[in-house]
This record gives C-alpha cells, structure tokens and sequence, in this order.
C-alpha cells in the first residue's frame, strides 16, 4: 500500500502484480462448498442455530433492500430444476440442496444473495 502511495496509483497493485494463472472463479467455487457444508453440519449439530441462520439472512436481504423469506420458505430446499437439474444427475451429484445454508453462502461468500447463482455456478461446479 505504501508503494503504491509512493508511486502515485489509484491502485493497490500494478498490472504486472496482478497476473496470474490461479482460477479466482474454481477457488471462489471450492469455499463456497466448504462453507455450505460447515453450515450444514453446525445445523445438524446444534438446530438453534439455524434460526440464528435465518434471522442473518433476512437481516442481510433487509440492508440490501431486498425481499426477506418467512419460516415456510426457509424450510423448503433449494431445488435445482430443467437443464441444470439433468446435468446434476447424469453426474449423480446433489439436486437438492438446504436453502438457509445455501443463502450464508450466497450472503457471505459469492455476495449474489441469490440460491440460484449460488447453487449453479459455485456448489454444483
């Protein structure tokens, strides 16, 4: 930061620092899986905490101005449907998924507070 200050740029790093061959979007996918599961398994370990869960989630929808989900739709799973539905089972992965977990990892990872973005292009990837 101090270099570049020094240097004059309205940017942290220079182009050069900034290339490189990592998948941003794979590593992105690979914590979205991680942190999904951790919620999943702190749910099942101690169930309050999902109203925990909720009540973050529609506190983050609030600030953002967006629609906030009752009790009923929290408990319905995310469900994948049409093409990317079949794809998901030609593989034999998940179809299903547990909406609160998948908006913790919409809010605090791929910040698209969507299920399906989440669900299509980080969980299932």
């Amino acid at each position: 930061m101090k270099q570049a200050q020094s240097e004059r740029r309205d940017t942290l790093f220079t182009k050069e620092q900034f290339r490189n061959d990592c998948n941003l979007h794979s590593c992105r996918a690979d914590r979205a899986k991680s942190y999904y599961n951790q919620i999943v398994e702190e749910m099942r370990a101690e169930p309050e905490r999902r109203e925990y869960y909720k009540e973050y989630i529609n506190n983050a929808l609030r600030e953002k101005g967006r629609r906030t989900f009752t009790d009923k739709q929290f408990e319905r799973d995310y469900r994948c449907r049409g093409y990317n539905k079949t794809l998901l089972e030609e593989k034999g992965t998940a179809t299903q998924f547990d909406r609160v977990a998948v908006l913790m990892v919409s809010i605090d990872v791929t910040n698209h507070y969507r299920c399906d973005t989440t669900v299509q292009h980080y969980l299932t990837k």
